[in-house]
């Protein structure tokens, strides 16, 4: 993490830089009003050369309209969309925890899968914030029409108290959006896209259903799905929807769980569970009849004991 000086945006401070991409850089920062009043926030800062296109402002200005309607308790919530000095900022909810690629690596370092009970929990969580983005409908009742289109490790993030967020709508299309993705524009990590959007086709909530089946599989396995050697090896593998059993990479995997996994991961979107909400049903229902532990503490727990020593604090 890359610490910052007491630089403000607003009325914020801006601390330590969570993450950056190529469109914006995250910040821990702090809220200050009257009365002392202070809290923790998350600044996505738009980075100043992407600031100065009209149509990228009015991308962002699609996404805060959109995602501070999305009120979940899985889904980080969006406070404000501003400009200071010429930068476009989002403020958002705070986690204190990590993201799931962090977990990942941890497990992977350990050669050690997360335990299947966390795994599951994690992503039938992801599930319900989908299953509430995909059927959010306006004031006046008509569907915002909603697909993340990015649902990876990197934008659910685990806090050490075990609440799972989705995050990053960023890339998120709606049938009100202002700026149009031209058919065959494809956006989201190429290794988490679905058959049908590497493709360059029409895509509807079933897609990130197929990206959620690829985080539980990465997850449960601690191996990459599809990932190439080149951009466009990895469009190829996400494209021939080719892999290996996940319970050939972790024995551990019952068969009832591979069933999961192995529906949500198919290439025909009428195979596929039909929605988010029907994934996350099927995992916590296989956790029950399994015995499984679903409580968000034991996950909790879990975090504390392995990943919170791993977090660099300010």
């Amino acid at each position: 993490m890359r610490l910052v000086s007491d630089r403000t945006l607003g009325p914020y401070t801006l601390h330590e830089r969570l993450s950056v991409g190529g469109m914006a850089e995250v910040f821990r920062a702090t809220e200050s009003g009257l009365d002392g009043f202070s809290r923790s926030v998350a600044i996505k800062r738009i980075l100043p050369h992407i600031s100065t296109s009209p149509d990228f402002v009015a991308m962002i200005h699609d996404e805060a309209k959109l995602v501070v309607q999305l009120k979940h308790g899985n889904i980080a919530q969006v406070y404000r969309l501003d400009e200071a000095d010429g930068i476009f900022y989002i403020a958002l909810e705070y986690v204190e925890g990590t993201d799931l690629r962090e977990i990942q690596e941890r497990c992977h370092r350990a050669k050690d899968p997360l335990p299947i009970p966390h795994a599951c929990y994690i992503v039938a969580s992801v599930c319900d914030g989908l299953d509430y983005a995909h059927n959010k409908r306006d004031a006046e009742g008509k569907p915002l029409g909603l697909i993340h289109r990015d649902v990876s490790p990197p934008n659910v993030m685990v806090s050490f108290e075990g609440e799972v967020k989705l995050i990053d709508f960023g890339l998120a299309k709606a049938n009100t959006a202002s700026t149009e993705t031209g058919r065959g524009i494809l956006k989201g990590k190429l290794a988490y896209l679905s058959p049908e959007q590497a493709r360059g086709e029409t895509i509807d909530a079933r897609s990130d259903v197929f990206s959620t089946g690829i985080v539980l599989y990465e997850t449960l396995t601690g191996c990459r799905l599809f990932i190439g050697e080149n951009d466009l090896d990895t469009l190829g593998r996400v494209r021939a929807c080719e892999f290996p059993r996940a319970s050939s990479l972790n024995r551990k995997i019952p068969w009832r769980l591979e069933k999961i996994i192995q529906r949500s991961l198919e290439s025909d979107p009428d195979r596929r569970y039909s929605s988010a909400d029907e994934l996350g049903e099927a995992l916590k229902w296989f956790m029950h009849t399994a015995g499984l532990p679903t409580r968000r503490e034991a996950l909790g727990m879990w975090m504390q004991e392995n990943m919170r020593s791993k977090t660099p604090t300010s």
